[in-house]
C-alpha cells in the first residue's frame, strides 16, 4: 500500500505567483508493483521521488484557507491577502473530480532529485544527472513537460537553481555552471557555461546553491563556507562570504574535517540579502541584512530542520526530519505546521486551473506572464524621471542601438507631457532613471528569420530597487521588449507625471511567424507607404512583411534580368520599385525586427507576363482573364523553365529572407485544356489536365528550394491539387490557409501530412463589415485561433502562425493604414500571446481602445474601434468624458515619416 501521509524532504517556493512546489517521498511496501503515478515499476521499500504543484493560480494569495483556491472562486476584487499558515492540504480522491479550486496537479513523469521554482512559477530541476527546464503550465513532466538543458560534458548535474532570467547548476566534480534562460523560451541554442567568477581560494568547490527571484546567488561550499554572487546575470563579480555558522555543540561530525565551521546542509536567501541555513545538526539559522552574526531561527520544532526557503516577501517555508512542513509569516518570530500532505494515491491531474487574476495594464499584444514586481500586490506607481535614459550594458548592434535611439525619442515624446505641465515628478517617492538593456547572445544573426529568439525579461522598478532591467538573448527580442516597456508608460496629469507599474515581465512569442500581406500588384504602395506600415508594425510586434507583388494587374518590380517586366508590366514608369529601393525597405524593416518575403504569384495570376514575356504564358483566346490573348504560365515550354530559373534566382539575391512565398492560388485549368499544344504534350505522357498544376509546383519548388536553397510557402490550393503533397513540395514547405470557410478541415489536412500551416483565412483585412457592425469585425478576428482544428497536439505544433490580408482591389498608399489598423490588432494578439491569455473579448476590447489612441499619438492613421455591447466597454454612442470616441491625440494628431 502507499501510505496516507507524504514525508516531504525539500521545500523550495516563491510566492509572487502563488505557486508552490514540493518534493516528497513516499515509500511502496509489499511486492513489487507497478505505481501509476511516477509510471516506474518499484520494488520492496524503494523511495520514490515526485513533484507535485499545488493550482490555483494566484489563488493562494486571495485568502483562501484551503491548500489551493481557484481565481473562479474568488472575487477579482478581493484584497490580497498573505496565504494562512492554519489551512489544511486538501485531500482528492482517486476516482473523483474535485470542484475547481481544491485541486492537486500531478506532474507525471517526474523524478527530481533537485528542484528551485521561479517567480512565475516556471521549474528547474535535475533527474538522473540532467537539468531541465519545466514551465509553469505544462501538464506532464514529459512530452511538453520538461525541456533538456543537457550541456557539452561527460560530467552530471547534482543541484540545480534559479530564476526566471538565470539558472546556476552543480556538476558532480564541483563545477558551477551558469545558463541565462528566460522562462518558457529557452532557444535550443542557450548553452550553459562555467561560472566566471572564481570561488575563493579556501572555498573548495560548489556543493549546493539557491537563487533569489532577479538572480542573486547564495552557495555552499565543499569546505562549509557560505558564499553569495549579487548579480548571477553577471558573474565576473566578487563573490562575498558570509559569516560561518555558530558552532551549538562540540560535535565531530557537525564539523568540516578541514575547518572549524558548523557543517550547512542547506541554504536559502531572498533579494534584501535574508539568508537562511540549516546545519547539520539541524538547527535553523538567520543572517539578517547587514549583520555579522547569525541568530538561532524558528527552534519550535521538536525534530531537526532539513530544508528551509524564504521567498521574495520574507515568508519563511521549512522542513523538518519527521517529514512536516511550517510556515512562518514575513517579519514574524513563530513558525506553524501546516499539516500533513494528502498521499500520492490521491494525486491526479486537475482540470483547468482557473482564471488567472489581470493585472490591469494596456500592453498590446498582452505579455506571456505578468507579476508584480515584488510582492503579490501592487505597489505605488514608479515615476519616469527627467533625465531618463535607456542604457545598454550588454552586446551591441546595430538593430540594438537603432532601437534604442527610437525608443529613447518616444519616451522623449511622452516626457514632453511632463515639461508642459511643469511636473514635479523627481521629488516622488519612486523614481526611476535607467531602463538597463542586455542582450546576452553575440552571435545572433543580424536580421531575423523564423528561428530568431525574440523572447525577454522585463523588470520595471525604481532605481532604490536597482533599477529597471530588460534582458533577452537577441537584440530582436529586446526590441519587443522595449515596445513593452514603452506601452508601460502613462501619462498622470493630476499628479503632472508619467509613471508606470513595478511589474516582473516574462514574454516570448506563441507563434515564429506573425505577419501582414500587402497587395502593391492590384493597387501599388509608394515605398514611402510600405515603411509607414513597417514601423507601424513593431507597435505590435508583428515581424513578417508578405509582399505579393506581381498580380494580373501589374508588374512593380524592377527586374535587371528582365527589364521590360517593369516597363512594359508596371501602371506607369513611377509605380514600380528598383533594387535601391527594395533594399532600403529590407533594411528598414530589418532594424524593427521585420521581415520581408516577396511572392510572385504563378502560375495563375500572370496574365501580366503576356505584355513583357508572352512566350511563358499559355495563348488561349476566350479563357484568358481581362480579355487578353494570354492567360496562365505554360509548363510545357522549355523557355518557361529557364525564364523562372532566371527570375528566382534574381529574387533570391533581391529578397534574403530564407522563405519565397511561390502563390499558386485560384489556378483555372480552362487555359492550359484550350492551347492545342498544351493538351498535345499532356496526351504524349499520359496526364490529365488537372495533373498540371502539381507538375508545375513540383518542379518550381525543385528549383526554388533545390537549385537555390529557399524555403518555399504556398497557398493552400496548391496542397489540395497534388496527389502527393509532401512529394510536390518538399517536407519543409508551408502552406497558408486563405479560405476562412475551409480553414479548420484544411488545417488539419496540411498538418496530418506532416506540413507546416499559416492561417490567414480568417483575418482578411480588406473585408469590412463581414457580419459584424462596422469598425467591430476585429472581434471576428480575435475569436480566431489558429489551433481550433480537430487533430494531435503534434498537428498543431505544425501551426507556425499567421498573418493579416490586405488586399489592393480597395487599398493604397491613401488609406492602407487606417484600413489596417486597429484591427490587425486584434490577429497580432493572437499570434503573440498564449492562447489561455486571449479569450477575453472584453477585456481586449478595453486595451485595442488604448492601443488605437497610442498609434494616433505615434502618427500612424488608425481608425475608430467599434466597442462591444458590454457596459464594461462603452460603445461609440457614449457622449462627454470618458468616451471612447474621444482620444487626445486625435486632436493634433500628424504622421512623421519613419524614413
Amino acid at each position: 500500500h502507499i501510505s496516507s501521509e507524504c514525508e516531504a524532504v525539500e521545500f523550495r517556493d516563491k510566492h509572487l505567483a502563488g505557486t508552490l512546489w514540493y518534493q516528497i517521498h513516499f515509500t511502496i511496501m509489499g511486492c513489487q508493483r507497478k505505481n501509476t503515478l511516477s509510471e516506474r515499476w518499484s520494488v520492496l521499500a524503494m523511495v520514490c521521488t515526485m513533484v507535485l504543484h499545488v493550482a490555483g493560480g494566484t489563488g493562494a494569495y486571495m485568502g483562501g484557507t484551503v491548500a489551493c483556491v481557484s481565481q473562479d472562486q474568488v472575487d477579482d476584487n478581493t484584497p490580497n491577502v498573505p496565504l494562512s499558515p492554519a489551512y489544511t492540504w486538501t485531500r482528492e480522491d482517486v476516482m473523483n473530480t474535485s470542484p475547481v479550486g481544491t485541486k492537486w496537479t500531478e506532474r507525471t513523469g517526474c523524478a527530481p532529485t533537485s528542484l528551485d521554482v521561479t517567480p512565475l512559477g516556471h521549474a528547474w530541476a535535475v533527474q538522473t544527472g540532467t537539468a531541465y527546464f519545466f514551465p509553469a503550465d505544462a501538464t506532464e513532466c514529459s512530452g511538453d513537460g520538461w525541456v533538456d538543458l543537457t550541456f557539452n560534458s561527460t560530467d552530471t548535474i547534482q543541484d540545480i537553481c534559479g530564476s526566471d532570467i538565470v539558472a546556476f547548476a552543480i556538476t558532480t566534480s564541483g563545477t558551477l555552471l551558469r545558463r541565462i534562460g528566460i522562462s518558457a523560451a529557452l532557444p535550443a541554442g542557450t548553452a550553459w557555461v562555467v561560472a566566471e567568477a572564481p570561488l575563493p581560494p579556501a572555498a573548495g568547490h560548489v556543493t549546493r546553491c539557491t537563487a533569489t527571484a532577479r538572480g542573486k546567488i547564495v552557495v555552499i561550499t565543499s569546505t562549509g563556507q557560505i558564499l553569495a554572487l549579487p548579480n548571477g546575470t553577471r558573474t565576473t563579480g566578487a563573490w562575498s562570504t558570509l559569516a560561518p555558522l555558530p558552532r551549538t555543540r562540540a560535535d565531530a561530525a557537525q564539523l568540516h574535517p578541514s575547518s572549524t565551521n558548523n557543517i550547512p546542509i542547506a541554504v536559502s536567501g531572498n533579494d534584501a540579502s535574508n539568508v537562511l541555513a540549516v546545519d547539520a545538526g539541524g538547527t535553523l539559522w538567520r543572517l539578517a541584512p547587514q549583520s555579522e552574526t547569525w541568530a538561532r531561527a524558528y527552534a519550535t520544532s521538536t525534530s531537526k530542520w532539513l530544508s528551509v526557503d524564504i521567498d521574495s516577501a520574507g515568508n519563511v517555508w521549512a522542513v523538518d526530519a519527521n517529514g512536516s512542513v511550517f510556515h512562518g509569516v514575513a517579519g514574524g518570530s513563530t513558525i506553524v505546521a501546516v499539516g500533513g500532505m494528502p498521499a500520492p494515491s490521491c494525486v491526479r491531474v486537475s482540470a483547468s486551473m482557473g482564471k488567472m487574476a489581470e493585472i490591469p495594464i494596456s500592453v498590446l499584444p498582452r505579455p506571456a506572464s505578468v507579476a508584480y514586481a515584488d510582492k503579490s500586490h501592487p505597489t505605488a506607481p514608479v515615476v519616469l524621471a527627467v533625465d531618463f535614459r535607456l542604457a545598454n550594458v550588454g552586446a551591441s548592434s546595430d538593430v540594438l542601438t537603432s532601437a534604442l535611439a527610437r525608443y529613447q525619442s518616444l519616451v522623449n515624446s511622452t516626457m514632453g507631457f511632463v515639461s508642459r505641465l511643469h511636473g514635479n515628478h523627481d521629488k516622488a517617492a519612486q523614481v526611476c532613471t535607467t531602463l538597463s538593456v542586455r542582450v546576452i547572445d553575440t552571435t545572433t544573426s543580424p536580421s531575423p528569420s523564423m528561428d530568431t529568439d525574440e523572447s525577454y525579461w522585463l523588470v520595471t522598478q525604481s532605481d532604490a530597487n536597482g533599477g529597471s532591467t530588460l534582458v533577452a538573448h537577441t537584440a530582436f527580442g529586446a526590441l519587443r521588449g522595449l515596445e513593452t516597456f514603452s506601452q508601460l508608460l502613462q501619462k498622470n496629469a493630476t499628479a503632472r507625471v508619467v509613471q508606470f507599474l513595478a511589474l516582473n515581465i516574462t514574454d516570448a512569442p506563441r507563434f515564429p511567424f506573425r505577419g501582414l500581406m500587402v497587395d502593391p500588384a492590384r493597387r501599388f504602395l509608394p515605398i514611402q507607404a510600405l515603411h509607414a506600415v513597417v514601423d507601424s508594425m513593431v507597435y505590435a510586434k508583428l515581424n513578417v512583411l508578405h509582399i505579393h507583388a506581381t498580380d494580373d494587374q501589374s508588374w512593380p518590380l524592377v527586374m535587371e534580368t528582365f527589364p521590360d517586366m517593369a516597363t512594359k508590366g508596371a501602371f506607369s514608369p513611377d509605380h514600380v520599385y528598383t533594387p535601391a529601393d527594395i533594399a532600403k525597405l529590407i533594411d528598414f524593416a530589418r532594424m524593427r525586427g521585420v521581415r520581408v518575403i516577396v511572392e510572385v504569384d504563378m502560375p495563375g495570376h500572370s496574365s501580366i507576363l503576356s505584355l513583357a514575356k508572352p512566350e511563358v504564358v499559355t495563348e488561349c483566346p476566350g479563357t484568358a482573364p481581362y480579355g487578353l490573348s494570354h492567360g496562365t504560365i505554360d509548363p510545357t515550354k522549355n523557355a518557361t523553365w529557364q525564364y523562372i530559373e532566371a527570375l528566382f534566382t534574381e529574387l533570391s539575391k533581391r529578397f534574403p529572407d530564407e522563405y519565397v512565398f511561390l502563390g499558386g492560388d485560384e489556378v483555372t485549368t480552362a487555359c492550359w485544356a484550350a492551347n492545342a499544344n498544351v493538351t498535345a504534350w499532356l496526351k504524349q505522357r499520359g496526364m490529365e489536365v488537372t495533373e498540371l498544376q502539381a507538375y508545375f509546383e513540383k518542379r518550381l519548388a525543385g528549383i526554388v528550394h533545390g537549385t537555390l536553397g529557399r524555403e518555399v510557402i504556398v497557398w493552400q490550393e496548391v496542397f489540395q491539387t497534388a496527389a502527393d503533397p509532401v512529394g510536390t513540395l518538399g517536407q519543409s514547405a508551408i502552406v497558408d490557409i486563405w479560405k476562412g470557410s475551409e480553414l479548420p478541415g484544411v488545417l488539419a489536412q496540411v498538418t496530418s501530412a506532416g506540413l507546416r500551416a499559416l492561417v490567414s483565412g480568417c483575418w482578411y483585412l480588406d473585408l469590412i463589415n463581414d457580419g459584424t457592425a462596422w469598425g467591430r469585425e476585429w472581434i471576428n478576428y480575435y475569436n480566431c485561433d489558429p489551433t481550433n482544428f480537430n487533430g494531435t497536439e503534434a498537428q498543431k505544433k505544425l501551426v507556425v502562425g499567421g498573418h493579416g490580408a490586405i488586399w489592393g482591389e480597395a487599398c493604397d498608399g491613401s488609406n492602407i493604414l487606417p484600413r489596417i489598423w486597429p484591427r490587425l490588432a486584434a490577429t497580432a494578439e493572437k499570434l503573440w500571446t498564449p492562447a489561455a491569455h486571449t479569450r477575453d473579448v472584453t477585456a481586449f476590447a478595453r486595451r485595442l481602445h488604448q492601443f488605437r489612441c497610442m498609434l494616433l499619438a505615434r502618427g500612424i492613421a488608425a481608425s475608430p474601434v467599434g466597442a462591444l455591447s458590454d457596459p464594461a466597454v462603452p460603445d461609440d454612442t457614449t457622449i462627454g468624458p470618458g468616451s471612447v470616441s474621444f482620444c487626445s491625440a486625435d486632436v493634433d494628431f500628424a504622421y512623421v515619416p519613419p524614413y
